[in-house]
């Protein structure tokens, strides 16, 4: 059960923060994000090496170390805490009125 609601969690807090991003920049910023998602899934199994996103997601869930499934919620509540804090950052600067013209 910790697992799943650290996930929720960081979930939530990276959708703060894209929403915060989308917000600020419009457009730009979800073009480029889209860009950049899709590009990263195309690249990244044709690149060199022995790296790839299955390997990633097993980095990151612990999957096949001790008590993996303990330490996976460590994890994305920490990446939660990240994307809070700047999420906080960005949309602390926002104007909360129209400039006088």
């Amino acid at each position: 059960m910790p697992f799943i609601t650290a996930l929720f969690i960081a979930l939530t807090a990276f959708s703060m923060l894209y929403g915060a991003l989308a917000y600020k920049f419009g457009k730009y910023f979800i073009i480029l994000f889209w860009v950049c998602f899709g590009v990263t899934i195309v690249v990244l199994p044709f690149r060199g090496g022995n790296f790839s996103i299955v390997e990633l997601l097993i980095k990151l869930l612990f999957i096949g170390k001790p008590n993996g499934i303990l330490l996976a919620p460590i994890t994305f509540i920490s990446a939660a805490v990240l994307f809070s804090a700047v999420t906080y950052l960005i949309s602390s600067r926002q104007p909360l009125t129209a400039p006088a013209q």
